[in-house]
């Protein structure tokens, strides 16, 4: 280094400065250009970090959904009747932010990419969150994290102008209930 040159380190926390300052905060403050430009830049880079930060999205509120029960009806075709049944438990389902701009939220079914229904109005102020799903409702509370899918499809449909014929061709109407975690 030259003589009677300065670093940019010179003088910063000293009170002493470099050559020609007067000291100031430090030195850091009234001196050396250099010596003021790296805390200009070091005070505008953290200002911009503090400033991207803010912008950042806010964490995605979503739920895994597990269903603990399943119960429903069936048709019977050696008995040729409809009766009681239980299925088996433990339907998986994801509550996400929707990607579709006329809806809250969206629901998937485990394993599948594309949402099985959507939550036009969000969580209303009772923390409840109602979605129209493929041949039903999906009911959720915030606050309990509890839910209860309905699949009412399958019973009344059946008959001689309706698109299903016979009981034999129906689907069997059914419910779970289950509790949601958010993740």
């Amino acid at each position: 280094m030259e003589e009677g040159a300065t670093t940019i380190y010179e003088g910063i926390g000293t009170g002493k400065g470099a050559e020609g300052d007067s000291g100031g905060v430090g030195g850091v403050m009234e001196g050396s250009p250099v010596t003021t430009r790296l805390l200009l830049s070091v005070v505008l880079a953290t200002l911009a970090v503090n400033a991207q930060a803010g912008k950042s999205e806010q964490p995605t509120e979503q739920y895994l959904c597990i269903a603990d029960q399943s119960i429903g009806f069936e048709y019977n075709k050696i008995a040729k009747q409809w009766g009681g049944a239980r299925f088996e438990a433990g339907s998986k389902y994801v509550i996400s932010k929707s990607k579709d701009p006329n809806a809250a939220f969206q629901i998937t079914e485990g394993g599948v990419s594309s949402p099985i229904g959507l939550c036009g109005q969000g969580f209303d102020d009772a923390g409840y969150l109602v979605c129209n799903i493929v041949f039903g409702t999906f009911t959720f509370h915030k606050s309990n994290g509890r839910f209860i899918r309905s699949n009412p499809f399958g019973y009344a449909e059946v008959g001689p102008d309706s698109i299903v014929k016979s009981d034999e061709e129906t689907d069997t109407p059914y419910m779970e209930i289950g509790k949601c975690s958010p993740f």
